[in-house]
């Protein structure tokens, strides 16, 4: 009797086992690198970076704050600190709270490892008079459609999130369908959507 093979997709960062299923992702050094040309080419100087907790093993090419880290000192962006927390619009607006009430300078520029946290740093920004982008610019990475309305709108990394779902289905699918056994890595390049929240 036949044994039948699971049909597995993972979407996201890092796929422990590639060997295992199908592995449906984006260029994170690439979504990086864009944020990072995108403030250096406006002539920010300093920068703080927000971003949600990681899981501890992983590898440092999938690492936003790792690959963050890098690429601004080599464009020489001072990154004068690094802040994390849980992800979500809420965590976002807590830790923007809570750098701001330490009374520090403000950056060039706040970046954002995603949509949702850059959503609740703005908040706070506006909830303390702090005018984006007149007095600091913000940047995130995701494309998520909430950013696209907020006040100014968030510039943002797009790293395609819809094309990555369907891409899930459409390997799901194929795998049904055709009943391989190998697997495969799909990975899109991500684009910038620049917007209000950068100078």
């Amino acid at each position: 009797k036949a044994v039948k093979t699971p049909h597995l997709v993972f979407t996201g960062l890092m796929n422990f086992y590639p060997e295992r299923m199908d592995w449906i992702t984006y260029d994170v050094y690439g979504a990086v690198e864009l944020m990072v040309r995108c403030l250096a080419d406006q002539g920010v100087d300093t920068v703080v970076y927000f971003g949600g907790d990681e899981t501890p093993d992983i590898l440092p090419r999938y690492s936003k704050r790792q690959v963050f880290s890098s690429l601004a000192g080599e464009s020489g962006l001072v990154c004068r600190e690094s802040v994390y927390g849980a992800h979500g619009t809420e965590n976002g607006c807590r830790m923007m709270l809570e750098w701001l009430d330490k009374g520090e300078k403000l950056p060039d520029a706040f970046a954002a490892s995603n949509d949702p946290i850059a959503i609740g740093m703005l908040k706070a920004l506006a909830q303390r008079g702090i005018r984006v982008p007149e007095d600091v610019s913000v940047i995130s990475i995701n494309g998520d459609s909430p950013g696209e309305f907020m006040n100014p709108p968030l510039t943002t990394v797009d790293v395609l999130t819809k094309q990555l779902g369907a891409e899930t289905i459409y390997a799901l699918l194929d795998q049904m369908e055709t009943g391989r056994t190998y697997y495969k890595k799909v990975e899109f390049a991500p684009r910038l959507l620049k917007r209000g929240s950068v100078r």
